[in-house]
């Protein structure tokens, strides 16, 4: 559709160029079209998860086996159905020669999203808001997922800053058949920080077929009030520091057409985030609280494809979290980060291992079948913001395992069908990840899903 646009647009150029003024016009015209590339993505999904019963393994203390019974369902079944849908549109301008700006709008919500009970304008039917949305004046609900500019200061050092794209990072892409699109791993960031960078290429100083980058990373967490300007934020506790610091350093080297895989990619990654006081809620209100959060990751990502032209794609993920908690929350609970006691410091980690396989039917367009597995210990500690699966697989305290299938079926369009099963030893028995993790002795979920993806 786009470059149909296009083509009209300068055909309606050419047709009134009859003099020298107009044909200038018509060349600069076309100069802008090129400056800027169009591109996006739009995803129809179904998914069901349900949960079945849980069983806590008592701690031997009732007033702790009272507390964990009352944060799990001990149901049978949870089971929920979701229709959704995911829009991107990405556009990127060349501005100079040594200046660029990226940029992604994205939306993402529920198919015709009602809920009894909450009126609109008629009790009886639900909430309506969202199918008059689209004329109400009620405000946008498309969400700027990047925005940010890259300035070449020389031919190996970038500077980037605004907001940075931090999600879809490998082997997220796999599983789609997609290329990759966000610089950082899957099990390190997945979630959309804004800050500045420096990214220093060293493929100048790399044999052939190899490339070396390294990048710095400044994402601080604002914590800014409505109170006024020159008032300190407050949770009613204690006042809050303006900044949180957050850093990142990383190494991302790559070696293509090795001999024995198409690609070999390798990402060292080491985050923090100091002092992070961030409010707690309780049924949506802000509680006192005293609660402060140091968080440091180790993560590494190790990924292959098509080894010995196979058509196998390899990947292994790693990640090693430490949450230093201090102060305590939800009053009578005293609860930590991680920990019921006033100072605690834990550290866990957790393995992600992918395999994808590209099956060599061309009549079928070469589908792809791929497995995840994944294992995470007590604290194991992945904030996972962004994924669309329904039950947190990537954030698993225990055991997990996807299998999918991916089919081409156009050029731009594919279907992914898949089924996840999680297995939990450990909880978080309050809300927010606040509280020592509780431990199960069953705690099964699973998700089963249906995704159309629409690429152009």
């Amino acid at each position: 559709m786009k470059r149909y646009l296009i083509l009209i647009a300068m055909l309606s150029f050419t047709a009134s160029a009859d003099t020298l003024e107009d044909r200038v016009e018509e060349l600069e015209f076309k100069s802008a079209l090129n400056a800027i590339q169009w591109g996006g993505s739009f995803k129809v999904m179904y998914d069901t998860a349900s949960t079945e019963k849980t069983e806590l393994d008592p701690t031997g203390d009732p007033v702790e086996d009272f507390k964990n019974a009352n944060q799990f369902t001990t149901t049978p079944k949870n089971a929920v159905q979701l229709l959704r849908m995911v829009f991107n549109l990405d556009m990127n301008i060349d501005v100079t020669s040594r200046t660029s700006f990226y940029s992604r709008l994205t939306m993402s919500k529920i198919f015709n999203h009602g809920s009894r009970g909450r009126s609109f304008n008629d009790p009886n039917l639900g909430n309506l808001a969202d199918i008059q949305s689209s004329d109400n004046f009620s405000g946008s609900n498309v969400i700027i997922e990047r925005a940010y500019f890259n300035y070449r200061l020389t031919d190996s050092l970038t500077f980037s800053a605004g907001r940075l794209p931090t999600v879809d990072g490998p082997p997220s892409n796999w599983i789609e058949g997609r290329p990759v699109s966000g610089t950082y791993p899957k099990l390190a960031f997945s979630n959309v920080f804004d800050g500045v960078a420096l990214t220093y290429n060293l493929n100048n100083h790399m044999p052939e077929g190899h490339s070396l980058t390294a990048r710095a990373l400044y994402t601080p967490f604002v914590n800014f009030g409505y109170e006024g300007v020159n008032d300190a934020p407050s949770d009613g506790a204690r006042d809050f520091d303006g900044h949180s610091p957050s850093y990142t350093a990383m190494l991302d080297y790559s070696w293509n057409n090795s001999g024995f895989a198409d690609s070999l990619d390798f990402i060292l990654q080491w985050s923090r985030l100091y002092d992070w006081q961030g409010s707690v809620t309780s049924s949506g209100v802000a509680t006192p609280n005293t609660l402060s959060l140091d968080y440091e990751i180790l993560s590494a990502y190790l990924g292959t494809t098509n080894v010995a032209n196979t058509g196998i794609d390899l990947s292994l993920s790693w990640l090693k979290s430490t949450i230093g908690s201090t102060g305590t929350a939800l009053g009578a609970l005293q609860r930590g980060w991680h920990t019921d006691k006033e100072s605690d410091k834990n550290s866990g980690s957790g393995i992600l291992a992918s395999l994808r396989y590209q099956l060599p039917v061309s009549m079928l367009n070469n589908p792809y079948i791929g497995v995840e597995y994944i294992k995470g210990d007590e604290h194991y500690f992945f904030v996972d913001g962004v994924s669309h699966n329904l039950i947190g697989f990537y954030s698993t305290r225990g055991t997990g395992t996807h299998v999918y299938y991916t089919q081409q079926l156009d050029t731009s369009l594919s279907t992914t069908i898949g089924w996840m099963e999680q297995n939990h030893d450990y909880g978080l028995n309050t809300i927010h990840r606040i509280g020592k993790p509780a431990k199960f002795k069953a705690h099964k979920r699973s998700t089963v899903y249906a995704h159309m993806n629409l690429s152009f």
